[in-house]
């Protein structure tokens, strides 16, 4: 099999790869047990990760699973890849993971029992039960024998056989891991009674009548009736399925759960999935392209299959459809369209989901370049100029378009403009440019590590059209990290050797032999960054995010600021603002003025320094981030995602919707997925209580739903982190401290922390920190010593006299603020203090 493991879509697969050691060995045990079946085996993965073995394999949803699904090779070996290295390994040589000390049964009294009487044990009868005779489906159908057909209707005979021993009080089968499902329970109990043999006999017709009409080719009889199949045996039902109506076409809408029999098993599901597929074949060999397309999408649950054929038959439009509305990778839906003739439509799915960068290798060669063009205008749109350059820089004839955003990128400064600064000088190297790019590699580094390290990256993944500069600035950079050789510990080993010998092989062979090669010095234990500011500003601050233009500060009916890392006023905005939505390129914002029921927006572009009001909408909720195109927020109808290109009306990209009485309580937003919490009083679809949901942004679909358990002490604070992570902070039983407690949307077990003194959780966008108060005065934490869970170096704020504090959680950095007025931003890579002030009139 191929070494790629299945990242979407359904696969069948028999082992798991469930990855202990990055979600920790409770939620790793947790997963297991979901998944355990009599037969199963654990085996340890030399990479650390364990590989659960199936007694029997089936069909998964890589995002819903309880692990990655792989599947075995013809001889037994198993296939993955591992930090892009492909490994292989048979099962059965990897070491077992011990499951003896999972359970803990030392602190349960054992009660002995002492029989008062000793009974003599009866003599045990054994009933020969006349087997029922055996089931003839070629006979009943008028075909030939079948090795398949005689083997469904021995299942048959002993799923009878097994009904009538329940109906007499008899055991029959047992269930095999897992609970069997809440809606299941009520068909499970028929069949169990005395007239579960009428339901069996009945689905056994319909079984005979529906391969009749397969082998007889009554295609369209057949395929009204088919039920369709799904990897979990799909939902139990003792009605006889209804026929189809209307047009045999493949489904673009949400697919239902499938349904399962009250005969059979593992055997009829394999009889009805070889005559599905058989009918597929049959039906695209007679050019009835959608019916052989439902087959595949709706019946036998392949949408990827279904969508190769009706683009191998000339059908992409319809192809488009079933990927875009039947979860397949964005990318192959905007082809698709694209290919249909339908660019518009291509480009906006594009623009909704962020797919330009992932299309664009899609696409034909000889229509990439317009699509750059797309690309370039989508970046403009959205006030992005260093996207605009990387989307149109692959192609030579764009880059002279991009003039003006270069410069514009440039003009932001950070580590962006490093690089954009490294793209003039390889596109245009003028004297002035070159001369200015051999005195940055020249000087010596400082607290600029990063961008220093993003201009030589730069340089060496593009060459200098003039060959003398492209000699003369390599050598320097080869010079710059031989005598700085810490630039490269942020970067791999291979990583670090395919730089060095890019600069290598393009400076001057002297220059080159005469260096030594670059010895990165190892890792040190990063410094906590810790700063205390003291003393409250004089303009209350409501919101703060760091960009690489400085500190964008929402100060309510003050205005907003752009200021320095000393609080120097760079910019000013008369437009009231009480929360700042940062777009994750840096370069744009909007400006959230909030009223009792209607929430403002203003438009900020930094690279013009020009803001312009958008829209005024009803919202309950709205993240702290945004893609650039795409606001997530919360209103009456559920979550929905915005195109803030728009104007004059708001254009809904994407909708969650949910029931009048399902709320939003909690959103969090990262660039890579969201999550949210949704309090339900049980009046709709889900059940009373707290959820937990997880979607990833680039598809919007939905990875992950769990319902909230909380103890019974108190909640005094929550946060929610984009990955899904919910934290809550509990009064601990003594009352002198507290208990963190941690939950996933997977389903996995929460886990619980206490705390010696009281805290509270501090909700940060797409992460979050904690705030306790101390002594010294408020101390704000991110990697807290002793609390489960937060990644990343540590670092903390302390602020004497604050009552509260707000936090902004983004890439490597922290933005905190108090709203009596002080501000700290940091980064979080290299402990460096980004800006630290207190607003001043």
């Amino acid at each position: 099999m191929s070494p790629r493991p299945p990242w979407w879509g359904s696969t069948p697969a028999d082992v798991l790869v469930i990855d202990a050691p990055t979600i920790g060995p409770g939620a790793a045990r947790a997963r297991v047990l979901r998944a355990w079946e009599p037969g199963s085996t654990l085996h340890l993965l030399p990479d650390g990760r364990w590989a659960l073995r199936l007694a029997v394999g089936r069909l998964w949803r890589a995002e819903s699973a309880p692990g990655l699904p792989l599947g075995r090779d013809a001889d037994g070996r198993l296939r993955w890849t591992w930090h892009g290295v492909a490994h292989q390994a048979a099962l059965d040589e990897l070491p077992r993971v011990p499951l003896v000390g999972w359970v803990d049964l030392a602190a349960l009294p054992v009660e002995r029992l002492v029989p008062l009487e000793r009974a003599v044990a009866p003599e045990a009868k054994i009933v020969a039960t006349p087997s029922p005779p055996a089931v003839d489906l070629s006979r009943l159908a008028r075909v030939g024998r079948d090795s398949r057909a005689t083997a469904v209707a021995a299942e048959l005979a002993r799923r009878s056989a097994e009904a009538q021993g329940r109906g007499r009080g008899g055991r029959g089968r047992q269930e095999s891991g897992g609970a069997v499902p809440r809606r299941n329970r009520l068909a499970e109990l028929v069949l169990r009674s005395p007239t579960g043999g009428l339901v069996t006999r009945r689905h056994a017709r319909y079984l005979r009548e529906l391969t009749e009409d397969f082998e007889r080719r009554n295609f369209d009889a057949a395929l009204r009736r088919a039920i369709a199949l799904t990897g979990d045996g799909g939902r139990l039902s003792l009605r006889m399925p209804a026929p189809r109506a209307g047009r045999l076409s493949p489904r673009t809408g949400p697919q239902g759960p499938g349904r399962a029999l009250g005969v059979g098993g593992a055997t009829v599901d394999g009889h009805l999935r070889a005559l599905y597929q058989q009918a597929a074949e049959r039906l695209e060999a007679d050019a009835r392209v959608e019916e052989a397309a439902f087959v595949h999408a709706d019946l036998l649950g392949s949408v990827a299959d279904a969508v190769r054929l009706l683009e191998r038959h000339e059908q992409p439009a319809l192809a488009a459809t079933l990927a875009q509305e039947r979860g397949l990778p964005v990318e192959t839906a905007v082809r698709l369209w694209w290919r249909a003739g339908e660019r518009e439509r291509a480009i906006d799915l594009a623009r909704s989901r962020g797919a330009f960068a992932a299309a664009v290798g899609r696409l034909p060669a000889e229509d990439r370049a317009a699509w750059r063009r797309e690309w370039v205008a989508f970046c403009r749109a959205t006030s992005d100029p260093a996207g605009a350059v990387r989307a149109a820089w692959p192609e030579p004839g764009l880059r002279d378009e991009v003039r003006s955003d270069l410069a514009s990128a440039c003009a932001l400064g950070g580590a962006d403009a490093a690089e954009m600064f490294a793209l003039a000088v390889t596109h245009m190297p003028g004297d002035g440019a070159v001369e200015a790019a051999d005195g940055l590699l020249r000087r010596p580094v400082t607290d600029d590590a990063p961008s220093r390290l993003r201009f030589v990256e730069t340089l060496g993944a593009w060459v200098v059209t003039d060959p003398a500069a492209d000699r003369r600035l390599t050598a320097q950079a080869l010079r710059l990290l031989v005598r700085e050789p810490r630039l490269l510990s942020d970067l791999t080993g291979p990583d670090r050797k395919r730089l060095v010998n890019a600069l290598a092989g393009r400076a001057d062979p002297l220059a080159a032999a005469d260096l030594p090669r670059p010895v990165v010095p190892p890792n040190r234990p990063g410094v906590a960054p810790s700063v205390t500011v003291a003393g409250a500003g004089q303009i209350p601050v409501l919101d703060a995010a760091i960009t690489s233009a400085g500190v964008l500060l929402a100060l309510g009916d003050h205005g907003v600021r752009l200021a320095g890392p000393a609080g120097q006023t760079l910019a000013r905005w008369d437009v009231p603002a009480h929360q700042v939505v940062l777009a994750d390129h840096g370069a744009a914002a909007l400006l959230a003025v909030r009223g009792d029921a209607l929430t403002e927006f203003y438009r900020l572009d930094l690279v013009t320094r020009r803001v312009g009001r958008w829209l005024t909408l009803r919202l309950q909720r709205t993240a702290s981030s945004f893609g650039g195109a795409g606001l997530l927020a919360c209103d009456s109808r559920g979550i929905v995602l915005l195109d803030t290109t728009s104007s004059g009306a708001a254009r809904e990209l994407w909708r969650q919707r949910l029931g009048p009485w399902e709320v939003v309580v909690d959103l969090a937003r990262s660039p890579s997925q969201f999550a949210a919490v949704i309090r339900a009083d049980g009046s709709g679809e889900l059940p009373p209580g707290l959820h937990l949901w997880r979607w990833t942004s680039t598809d919007m679909l939905l990875r992950g739903r769990d319902i909230v358990e909380l103890p019974l002490a108190p909640v005094t604070s929550t946060a929610l982190s984009a990955a899904g992570q919910l934290v809550t902070v509990h009064a601990s039983t003594d009352g002198a401290g507290s208990v963190v407690r941690r939950q996933y949307p997977y389903g996995g077990a929460a886990m619980s922390q206490p705390v010696a003194e009281p805290i509270q959780a501090v909700a940060g966008g797409a992460e979050w920190g904690f705030a306790s108060q101390t002594p010294r005065g408020l101390l704000v934490q991110g990697d807290r010593a002793g609390v489960i869970g937060l990644a990343g170096n540590p670092w903390e704020v302390l602020l004497p006299g604050a009552g509260s504090a707000g936090l902004r959680v983004g890439p490597q950095r922290v933005t905190v603020w108090a709203p009596d007025g002080r501000v700290v931003a940091l980064d979080t890579a290299t402990g460096r203090v980004l800006a630290r002030f207190v607003t001043s009139a």
